[in-house]
This record gives structure tokens, sequence and C-alpha cells, in this order.
């Protein structure tokens, strides 16, 4: 049984400041790969999907990720624009979902994640228009090689036209906090007409 409440002790009053308090002590804790997360996503007949992905720029402008928009995920999301994120950190014993709607970021705004990244990482975006397709792997590094001559070390590598970004604009959260007594600690943040409302549920 879920119990509303409007303000648990030690709990912020809004998801979003909860998430980085526990996302900045889970990079102090040196948890590897702190930026990964794992996306489901469902196409139009509600067949699901999840992967791992990586977190990228400023939580507080809404959970963003990058892609190939030929990919598996991208196609999915523009078929259907729900997603549900999910991020476990075991060392802290922790997990955080989030759930809502997602949107396509502005290309402005996906041509600067693309050049903030290795200008290795660029070149290999070009390697691989159709992502998730069948490949061999002497085709994939031969075009690389080719790559790697089109954009050498030191120069502009333009952002692919199928390479894009999405937000996830999150009106469910979820925080967990594992005890060792089995009596997890467990809120959800669900957001109404009045702003966020917060629940907490059973382990």
């Amino acid at each position: 049984m879920q119990h509303s409440i409007s303000h648990p002790e030690g709990w912020q009053a809004d998801p979003l400041d909860q998430f980085q308090i526990w996302f900045a002590a889970m990079i102090d804790a040196g948890q590897p790969e702190p930026y990964t997360m794992q996306l489901a996503t469902a196409d139009v007949a509600g067949l699901p999907s999840v992967r791992t992905i990586y977190l990228r720029g400023d939580p507080s402008q809404g959970l963003t990720f990058y892609t190939n928009m030929h990919s598996q995920k991208a196609r999915e999301l523009d078929e259907n624009p729900q997603a549900e994120a999910v991020f476990y950190w075991p060392q802290l014993a922790q997990q955080v979902r989030a759930a809502g709607r997602v949107t396509r970021v502005s290309p402005e705004q996906a041509d600067r994640a693309f050049h903030q990244q290795p200008h290795e990482i660029q070149v290999a975006a070009h390697v691989n228009p159709q992502q998730s397709q069948p490949v061999d792997l002497e085709g994939l590094e031969s075009r690389l090689a080719e790559m790697a001559v089109k954009f050498p070390a030191g120069e502009t590598v333009p952002r692919p036209k199928y390479w894009g970004g999405f937000r996830l604009e999150v009106n469910r959260w979820e925080f967990w906090q594992g005890r060792a007594n089995g009596l997890h600690d467990r809120f959800a943040y669900v957001l109404g007409r009045e702003g966020w409302v917060i629940h907490r549920l059973t382990p």
C-alpha cells in the first residue's frame, strides 16, 4: 500500500534535487562508469527493448542522451515517445528510475554535444550510418581508415545528419535505498497538476 506524504524528512521536495544529491554522492564514491543508465523503450506494438547508454549534459535540463537516429531505440522513440531510464549504484545500494516523454534535442544542441567528444569518436560516428544492421568487421575497419584520412586530427569533423539526441522529460521518479534488513526505503515522485506528489512505497 502506498502512502502519500508532502515532504519526507531527509528527502528533497523536488526529485531532480534528490537525484543530483545521489548522483554527486555516487561520483564521490568512485562508482565506475558513473554516467551509465539503462534505457527501456517499446515499439508501436508494445514490444520492449533495453540497453545501456550514457547520460550527457546537465540533468537539470532533463535526462539527455545521444545516438544514431537510424538505431533501434531512435526508431522506437519516434514511434512511441515514452521511455524509462534506470540508474543502479551497488556501492551505495541505490537505484533510481525515471520515466516520461522523450523529445529530440535541437540540431544546435546536438552540434555542441558532438564536438565535445574526442576527435576519434567524432570520426567513428561517420563509419556506420545504419546502426544495428548486419555488417562485417573488415568492412567497418576499412571504413574507419577512410574516415581517419578524410578527417585528420586537428580538423573539424562535421556532425553526421543521422547523429542526434533525445531528452527524457521525467514525470515519475522512483528512488530506492537498500537496507540490510530488507526493509528498503522507497519513494515515488509523481508529477501532478499542482506539482510533485511524493509517495512512500512498500519495499
